[in-house]
Parts: C-alpha cells; sequence; structure tokens
C-alpha cells in the first residue's frame, strides 16, 4: 500500500518483481482497486495492475471507468489496454465522451491497442475534437484498425474539418511501425 507513495523507479522494480510473485500480489491489488484510496493511490495501483496483465483483475480495472475523479478515469483506460475483452472495448468506449480531455485521449489510445472496431465511428468523430491530443489519438487508434481504420484517414483527409484534415494527413503519413511507437 506504500507503492504509491514510492519513486517512479521503485514502482517499477515493485512492478517486475511482483510479476515473478504476481499470485501474493493479486488479491491485495483487486481489494486495493476497490477500495475508496485517493485519486492519486488508485492511479498507482491502477498501473501496477496495467503491469501485472493479470486477467482475474479486469473486473476491478473496469469498475473504475466511472470513477468521479479523472486521475483515476484516464490510468483505467490505459490499464484496460491490457485486458483484450468485449467488456474492457465497452468501458473504455464510454470514456470517449467523458468530459476531460486527457481521459478521451487515454481511452483513445487504449482503444487503438484493443484493435476496437467497433469503435471505428466514435474514434472518426474524435478527430474533430477541440482537443489536440484526442484528435492524435483518435487518429493513431483508427491507423491500428487496419485497412477499414486507414480508410476513415484518407476520408477524413477530405474533411471540411480543418483540425481533422491536418491530423488525418499528418497520421496518414506514418508507417505502421511509427503508428505502433
Amino acid at each position: 500500500s506504500r507503492c504509491p507513495q514510492e519513486a517512479l523507479a521503485v514502482r517499477l522494480f515493485m512492478a517486475t518483481t511482483l510479476k515473478v510473485v504476481w499470485r501474493l500480489a493479486e488479491e491485495p491489488l483487486r481489494t486495493l482497486l476497490a477500495s475508496d484510496a485517493p485519486p492519486s493511490d488508485l492511479a498507482a495501483w491502477l498501473g501496477l495492475a496495467e503491469s501485472l496483465d493479470l486477467p482475474s483483475l479486469r473486473h476491478a480495472v473496469t469498475a473504475l471507468v466511472r470513477h468521479p475523479s479523472p486521475e483515476v478515469r484516464a490510468p483505467a483506460a490505459r490499464a484496460l489496454r491490457r485486458y483484450p475483452h468485449a467488456d474492457s472495448v465497452d468501458a473504455v468506449m464510454v470514456l470517449l465522451d467523458d468530459p476531460q480531455d486527457f481521459v478521451r485521449a487515454a481511452a483513445a489510445q487504449a482503444l487503438g491497442v484493443l484493435r476496437a472496431a467497433a469503435a471505428q465511428p466514435q474514434l472518426e468523430r474524435g478527430l474533430t475534437d477541440h482537443a489536440w491530443w484526442v484528435r492524435f489519438r483518435s487518429a493513431l487508434a483508427l491507423a491500428l484498425l487496419g485497412e477499414s481504420g486507414r480508410a476513415a484517414l484518407r476520408r477524413a483527409r477530405h474533411s471540411s474539418d480543418r483540425f481533422a484534415r491536418e491530423m488525418a494527413e499528418m497520421v496518414s503519413g506514418l508507417s505502421d511501425g511509427a503508428v505502433l511507437e
């Protein structure tokens, strides 16, 4: 439970160590994720859940997409990209309409990693978001969806929305490796 207060290097070392002995961390982490801890603590534990990538934690992580704090919703979206499941996709899609732009950006990124084809219409709408990061993450996510997403980017290059057009131009020019990076 001291993990959130530790330096990043210490937290990464702890996560690596816990991967080796994950059975010891699984139940306590599930309990911590379900607690009413401060948002900064929940965010750190979500980072740990993302690192450990334990399927049994998916339900606890999914529940946090509805947390009142955006400081928790964004890391919940990032963590769910490691949990490929229809429920993960559904939960993250809800976050594309979040009032906080950094949450929407994290959601778009997660949906790209999850290769969530069902999210394509919302990701296309994300190209017109007022926040640059949301447009960027939405465009990258579309590129990760394969040919249908790339086709959406080609269409957006002719959009009347200048920001969508410019973002589609920028991302369309990236190689698959650059998109993954």
